[in-house]
């Protein structure tokens, strides 16, 4: 008898004659009668037909690879769909394995041959499955939003609470439901900011969210959770309706890389759950948190918003508003202050306020006016064009790591032979030579500037900086044009500008 494989997939949902047991069996049965032994046998448990990269469906791809041609005749699937739900692979792979290696793929339930009407037949089988798979997914979906509509869990249970294995409600943690209590009051009843409170939690409360193994995603498999509290999961706290007895769900989009959708296509309905917190202490933390944003109409007042960076880590330094109460009467202070440290994720408080810091900048703008000859500038002479080419190149340059491995993977798959392989691998090297070359040419092209025509200009700027009937915007992009960006440090005492100048 001829040697052959197996391949069995079943996700975690399917029952009774999709199991692998019963699969195995037809498979065998169906090998037997067609003068076949089953020698290997390949499972993915779990696995969607349409991951390309099921680690057992890859591991039986590298093994056909290495075997000599005619060792295995052929590979059995219960049915075709088992094989891809994706017209795509599907085709891919059974032309790579017949071709390359003389393997054919057979199903232990349909009765196909290997001439043109059974290639057919086995075509529009395939497409049949593909068709099913999308229909699936979006009848799925259909079905979540309505359970999300009536208030089902759709969602893994948020700080405070857990999903019993038996169970569909959550059910409240009181500890950790006095955590979430906590960090709500001294939010707004004793005033606190986010990053206040991560820090405080951190010193002082040790329970920290659990960890939990993912699911999916990068970290598939890997324990993840028990990270310290930061401002970022203070404000997801504050923000979740769920505690107070709501659920929330189609709130990202996972196709792609699970950005925010806008809200009017959020569902929140009236959950299942016991709320943790009452809606007056909910209402109240909202409206601080409203009150605490600065809205974009705010924002674009800030004349070095979007210039400002912090000299000892990097990061923006983004305009804020302090909000202080005098004999009953309410002041705003504008502020700037670097991002990482709001985020309570490292660096130092470069606080430092709006009129603070446009006062020494306008002052350093005058004084480099006038002084220029004595002052050490660096002067970037911008052409728009050689700018955009090489901002593209240099992005381009960073996707052939990605582009490496993307030929790698397809050779490893199998889909590509060894000499492809070779053949992709150097075009890409040739590729990746002539834009690194291109890039050093760009940035040997020198600046030129007139000292006498850059002093002049910033005159200009200073003057119209300084006029009351200029609007902010125009304001704003008069000091863009000169200044790229500016570094500043209140702890290194360190305030650089860093000019730039166009024809």
């Amino acid at each position: 008898m001829k040697s052959a494989w197996a391949y069995i997939r079943v996700s975690t949902q399917e029952q009774g004659e999709f199991s692998p047991d019963a699969q195995l069996r037809e498979i065998k049965q169906k090998a037997k009668g067609q003068g076949h032994s089953i020698v290997q046998v390949f499972q993915d448990i779990g696995e969607s037909a349409k991951m390309a990269d099921r680690p057992e469906f890859q591991r039986m791809i590298n093994e056909a690879k290495r075997l000599e041609k005619g060792s295995v005749d052929a590979i059995y699937v219960h049915k075709i769909d088992r094989f891809a739900r994706n017209r795509e692979d599907s085709v891919v792979y059974k032309a790579m394995l017949r071709r390359e290696y003389g393997i054919q793929v057979l199903s232990a339930k349909e009765d196909l041959d290997d001439g043109p009407v059974g290639r057919l037949i086995e075509g529009i089988l395939e497409c049949i499955a593909e068709w099913y798979s999308l229909n699936l997914a979006q009848e799925v979906r259909k079905g979540m939003t309505e359970k999300a509509m009536k208030g089902g869990n759709l969602t893994r249970p948020a700080f405070g609470y857990v999903l019993p294995e038996a169970g569909e409600r959550f059910e409240i943690v009181p500890e950790q439901a006095e955590i979430v209590q906590l960090i709500y009051k001294l939010y707004t009843e004793d005033n606190w900011g986010r990053r206040k409170i991560a820090k405080y939690l951190n010193e002082n409360i040790k329970i920290r969210q659990p960890e939990r193994v993912a699911k999916k995603g990068k970290k598939k498999g890997q324990r993840i959770g028990g990270n310290p509290w930061n401002d970022t999961r203070i404000k997801y706290i504050l923000n979740n309706p769920l505690y107070i007895g709501k659920t929330r769900w189609n709130v990202h989009d996972s196709t792609s890389g699970y950005e925010k959708k806008p809200e009017e296509d959020w569902i929140i309905s009236d959950g299942q759950h016991e709320p943790i917190i009452n809606i007056d202490v909910w209402e109240k933390a909202q409206m601080k948190t409203k009150r605490k944003k600065v809205s974009p109409g705010e924002s674009s007042n800030y004349l070095l918003s979007g210039l400002l960076r912090c000299a000892d880590c990097g990061s923006s330094l983004s305009a804020n508003r302090k909000r202080e109460i005098r004999q009953d009467t309410e002041f705003f202070f504008p502020y700037y202050n670097c991002d990482k440290y709001k985020n309570g994720s490292g660096c130092r408080s470069q606080f430092v306020s709006v009129r603070r810091i446009e006062s020494a900048i306008l002052a350093h703008i005058k004084k480099t006016s006038e002084t220029i000859e004595n002052i050490s500038v660096e002067v970037l002479k911008d052409n728009s064009n050689e700018v955009a080419e090489l901002t593209l190149l240099e992005r381009s340059l960073e996707s052939y790591k990605e582009r490496y491995l993307r030929i790698k993977h397809a050779f490893e798959s199998g889909v590509d032979t060894l000499e492809e392989y070779k053949e992709n691998k150097l075009r890409l090297k040739h590729e990746e030579e002539e834009i690194e070359n291109r890039i050093k040419q760009l940035k040997t092209i020198k600046p030129t500037c007139d000292s006498t025509d850059f002093r002049m200009q910033l005159k200009n700027v200073h003057t119209l900086l300084n006029d009351p009937t200029v609007s902010m915007n125009e304001k704003k992009q008069a000091i863009r044009k000169y200044i790229k960006s500016i570094e500043f440090s209140r702890h290194n005492n360190i305030l650089r500008i860093n000019y730039c100048i166009r024809d």
